[in-house]
């Protein structure tokens, strides 16, 4: 239990004992493909989260400055409010003095003659980015990795953080076509949800999540390997989210509320407990982004219609008694919840 502390109430060491069951569960996937021979980079995340290229917009922050004074403003809020925790976990809102100390570190980092020189390189790729259907993430992470530009090749670092948007429940746009090779469109949330939160804020979007190239990573490195950090001796020791940027970030990764019904579909009790907070992060509305829209057409033309359908059969749906069993228990003892959460983290576990 590698990071399990000492906690007297019950509820906080059954969700912490949950935590490390997940950091040993990614370092024991990460170790099976490395001993696979699956020499290529992984992502930690999680399924209702994908990757995308994170194209420049013109209504994107205008630098990483910008982004840095955002977090400032949010931080200085909640010093002068000790009341608030604008919707963040409480052990992270209530940390003021480490916040205070992140927010200095990440202004400073952001004004540095090294950091200006590879936010112009990375925004300089980010105006020319492929759009989905020209290319995978890996592929143009390879490209990349061959550039002749040392400049460029630099920026394949054996880890990448990758900042997450979270995509709220707010549907102002229809669906452009209800049925798309012979699939309810509807039933992609990638397909239906397009609103999201501030870019490059860290409200609801909190921390970034990592992929890194298994061929440069020791199996020494892999166990356990942190969600939002990675293999801790090969991804950035700063945390998920000092050095992280939105705006020289080439990839992001989007993170979907999806709906109420959907979202409390599973026995996860850290979700049951947040139904204030989801019903505020699920109307967030900073803007819209349509980049991720053009994925089921390029996946059709690449697998053909008949696998893509047999691949993607039961899309969207779920066991509705898993449903009603989770709204009915809206009040069950945390550590029950979490009980079942990590019996369900170890098995999973040893199973691989």
């Amino acid at each position: 239990e590698y990071f399990v502390k000492e906690e007297n109430d019950p509820r906080k060491k059954a969700e912490q004992r949950l935590i490390s069951r997940q950091y040993a569960f990614y370092g024991k996937c990460a170790t099976f493909l490395k001993t696979q021979n699956h020499n290529s980079w992984v992502f930690n995340i999680d399924t209702d989260e994908f990757v995308v290229f994170n194209s420049a917009h013109n209504d994107d922050p205008m630098n990483a400055e910008e982004e840095a004074i955002s977090f400032q403003r949010m931080v200085h809020y909640l010093k002068s409010d000790k009341n608030s925790t604008l919707g963040l976990p409480s052990s992270m809102a209530y940390s003021r003095l480490s916040l205070y100390k992140k927010a200095k570190r990440r202004r400073r980092l952001t004004q540095s003659k090294d950091f200006l020189h590879n936010e112009s390189i990375l925004r300089t790729i980010r105006e020319s980015l492929p759009k989905i259907g020209e290319s995978t993430i890996l592929n143009f992470v390879e490209t990349l990795s061959s550039s002749t530009s040392v400049k460029v090749k630099q920026t394949v670092t054996p880890c990448i953080i990758i900042p997450r948007l979270w995509f709220s429940s707010v549907e102002k746009e229809s669906v452009v076509n209800n049925t798309l090779h012979g699939l309810d469109a509807r039933s992609f949330d990638t397909l239906r949800y397009f609103r999201h939160a501030e870019r490059g804020g860290f409200l609801f979007n909190t921390y970034g999540k990592p992929m890194f190239d298994l061929s440069r990573v020791s199996l020494d490195d892999l166990l356990p390997v942190h969600v939002h950090r990675g293999p801790s001796n090969v991804c950035r020791n700063e945390g998920a989210f000092i050095d992280v940027f939105y705006t020289t970030s080439l990839f992001r990764i989007q993170h979907y509320a999806g709906s109420f019904k959907s979202y409390f579909r599973t026995d996860d009790d850290r979700r049951h407990v947040e139904r204030k907070k989801f019903m505020v992060a699920s109307n967030i509305d900073k803007g819209a982004l349509y980049d991720i829209r053009p994925w089921l057409d390029a996946f059709v033309k690449k697998v053909g219609n008949s696998k893509a359908r047999n691949l993607l059969s039961g899309v969207g749906t779920y066991s509705n008694d898993i449903y009603q069993r989770g709204l009915s228990n809206f009040e069950k003892p945390l550590n029950q919840w979490c009980l079942f959460a990590t019996m369900y983290s170890n098995a999973s576990s040893e199973a691989i």
